[in-house]
């Protein structure tokens, strides 16, 4: 079974170039629940870093109607308190990333 952590990696990872609303709020989640665990997985998400703060600008309207048909239980950020928390940890990646000097385009995510 993989962790939400994983999944969140992955689902960046294949499909970060065309987020979700549902992946918005997944960050946002699981951000606030296992912060430490979701930088480790930030060098899967830093390969569409560039496409996916686009899309959080260009495609907000739509993702927020997505985001807020969301039903979920004792979890209920609000779009832009989601989409921060998002840009903030991508922008954190990035310059992770940059410090390193590591090329997301090499890294491959382990497929269970």
């Amino acid at each position: 079974m993989e962790t939400s952590v994983e999944i969140i990696a992955k689902k960046m990872w294949h499909r970060g170039d065309h987020i979700t609303g549902r992946d918005i709020f997944d960050v946002a989640l699981i951000s606030g629940r296992e912060p430490d665990a979701l930088m480790v997985a930030g060098k899967f998400m830093a390969r569409h870093a560039d496409a996916i703060l686009q899309q959080l600008d260009n495609r907000s309207e739509a993702l927020k109607m997505q985001f807020e048909a969301i039903d979920a239980l004792h979890f209920h950020p609000t779009f832009d308190t989601a989409c921060l928390t998002l840009r903030t940890m991508l922008q954190a990646i990035r310059v992770e990333q940059g410090s390193h000097g590591r090329d997301a385009d090499d890294m491959s995510v382990k497929d269970t």
